[in-house]
């Protein structure tokens, strides 16, 4: 059997997967209330972090001992922004 890296679901350069098939993700219902999009309070990979969240991250590394960055490749700024910071200031 080949890696995962090799094949259908291999991790392109852009960190997105190449899936064989969106089936079933192609219809994804609007908000209720709004008719917005409905998804998850987290920053997918090409969306923008906003700016009040990436402020209370940076004032919460002024009160941290460490910082553990959990589920990031690190290959983009919107992470590595605060791996740079908390080293710069000594974390």
């Amino acid at each position: 059997a080949g890696s995962i890296r090799e094949g259908s679901q291999a991790l392109r350069p852009d960190g997105d997967a190449n899936v064989a098939s969106f089936e079933g993700f192609d219809s994804i219902l609007p908000c209720s209330a709004c008719g917005g999009i409905v998804k998850p309070a987290v920053t997918f990979f090409g969306d923008i972090v906003p700016k009040d969240r990436v402020n209370r991250c940076f004032e919460a590394l002024e009160a941290a001992d460490g910082l553990l960055c959990v589920g990031t490749s690190l290959a983009v700024f919107s992470a590595f922004r605060f791996v740079r910071r908390a080293c710069g200031d000594g974390l």
